[in-house]
């Protein structure tokens, strides 16, 4: 009996050490995140996931934190291909902890579609966003930021494979969405509204590309006007 209490009473202060010690490397990364040194915050991400995983466990919180810091800190370096497994499984902590159909999970899926993406690993990317929109339309509506994020980038997917005109349908949507989730002159709204006039322009719609590149154009001439300049 002593020696049963023992071991649970080291097992439980070890945990607690490893805690301790994963909050400290935690807090580091986030701090270097925040200052855009994302060369450190990806240092020190590294060794706080080692710690999760090695006193914690491989599903619990700390763990799903570290993963979620240093997928983002590879993604901010330009370094998809280093950034996917550890994106990929931040997914599957997700789907454990909180369910196939969570926000959190969806999150996950949308910043693995954004990474695979990066890589031209369509087939894959729209498999996984589409996931993403599912639970975020089921979740947040139809119009929800998040809504709309994910069906650009299906209209961005579709734009890279040239097949214009299903590019221009997740556009349409997409656009309806961040019309109604955003203000007016917000810089998510230029973006959608580029890679439809490029979706619209590739099948010869060219006035109408321009109509959008227009708008395009005059909100980020708004975002980017000097104060006091009318």
């Amino acid at each position: 009996m002593l020696a049963w209490a023992l071991a649970l009473f080291l097992a439980v202060g070890s945990a607690w050490a490893g805690e301790a010690e994963w909050r400290k490397l935690q807090e580091q990364a986030q701090v270097s995140f925040q200052r855009r040194d994302f060369g450190q915050a990806e240092r020190f991400a590294r060794e706080a996931l080692l710690e999760a995983d090695s006193s914690l466990g491989a599903y619990h919180r700390a763990t799903e934190e570290s993963l979620n810091i240093l997928s983002l800190a590879l993604r901010m370096q330009k370094k998809p291909g280093d950034a996917l497994p550890f994106a990929q499984r931040l997914v599957a902590v997700r789907m454990r902890r909180y369910g196939p159909g969570h926000i959190e999970t969806a999150i996950a899926l949308h910043n693995d579609a954004e990474i695979l993406i990066a890589l031209n690993e369509f087939a894959a990317a729209e498999e996984v966003q589409r996931a993403a929109v599912d639970i975020f339309t089921a979740q947040l509506g139809p119009n929800h930021f998040n809504t709309a994020a994910g069906l650009h980038n299906l209209g961005a997917i579709r734009l890279k494979q040239k097949r214009y005109p299903e590019a221009e349908q997740y556009l349409r949507l997409a656009l309806a969405a961040k019309e109604k989730a955003l203000p007016p002159g917000h810089l998510s709204i230029a973006h959608t509204l580029d890679n439809l006039s490029v979706a619209l322009a590739a099948q010869g719609k060219r006035d109408e590309a321009q109509k959008y590149k227009r708008r395009a154009d005059a909100i980020r001439q708004a975002a980017y006007r000097p104060p006091g300049n009318k």
